[in-house]
């Protein structure tokens, strides 16, 4: 016997269909708007563009999700490149390119800088529901006292309902 869990705390208030529980057997993915869904964005190549100033919160790729329950989270990949970095670095996810509306427990910090290796830092994972088509943000942040930082990422997405 197969049981399906729904999340009721933090629902869209939408019951889901049927065709959106029929649970996926043969390995494959779960289509658009089904439970299971996965979908994601990336930033494959470092780069400048989206970085913030010292301190500032930037974006390096973000994510359009449609209405549901979601778990959001990234993975980001940092490189000093030109710049000297003086303290920490931050990889989060938000709906707001400058991470705006990050929350105290959204991000993940990462204190030691190896330098000039490349790091790679995961955010924790973030439950949201919406009501309407949202955009996610994966946000980054340096702390540098010159020369420009480089970033890239992806951020992925499941449905739960």
């Amino acid at each position: 016997m197969t049981y399906i869990v729904v999340p009721v705390e933090g629902g869209s208030g939408v019951p889901p269909t049927l065709t959106q529980l029929t649970p996926i057997t043969d390995g494959s993915s779960a289509g658009v708007g089904q439970v299971g869904e996965l979908t994601s964005a990336n930033t494959a190549a470092l780069t400048v563009v989206g970085i913030g100033a010292s301190g500032a919160w930037g974006s390096a790729t973000s994510l359009t999700l449609q209405p549901g329950v979601w778990e959001i989270f990234g993975n980001a990949n940092f490189a000093e490149n030109t710049a000297v970095m003086t303290d920490f670095i931050s990889v989060g996810v938000s709906d707001s390119a400058t991470a705006a509306t990050i929350g105290p427990f959204d991000f993940t910090q990462y204190t030691p800088w190896l330098v000039g290796q490349p790091l790679y830092v995961l955010t924790p994972i973030k439950r949201v529901s919406i009501a309407v088509a949202t955009t996610y943000y994966l946000n980054t942040k340096f702390n540098y006292s010159s020369g420009t930082p480089q970033h890239a990422g992806i951020i992925w997405a499941m449905r739960y309902s």
